[in-house]
């Protein structure tokens, strides 16, 4: 019978570690993440990708909030890109090339 109570005190041992970890440490704001995060880039680096990182200096101590009002960009973490307007109107044609320079 006292291995049930070590089995039931283990598990509450493990939901309040990780309860007080959640609370302690909540994750951090899109917004508030640094643009040039060394630690990504080199695990990204490490990673057999077709492209290397590197740092600009240009956006050094920049947040993602920053580079929003440079350049006039709205940044979310939810997605809320709208549908393409061609997958709800079945009638619009689209063309097989377009040149954007005309």
């Amino acid at each position: 019978m006292s291995q049930y109570y070590y089995v039931i005190g283990g598990f509450a041992f493990v939901m309040i570690a990780a309860f007080l970890y959640t609370v302690m440490n909540p994750p951090q704001s899109f917004a508030t993440m640094p643009i040039v995060n060394e630690s990504q880039i080199l695990v990204h680096n490490g990673q057999s990708n077709r492209f290397k990182e590197a740092s600009n200096e240009f956006f050094k101590n920049w947040t993602i909030a920053d580079a929003k009002v440079l350049f006039e960009q709205g940044l979310s973490d939810t997605q809320n890109i709208e549908a393409c307007r061609s997958a709800t109107n079945k009638e619009m044609s689209i063309p097989e090339s377009y040149d954007w320079r005309e």
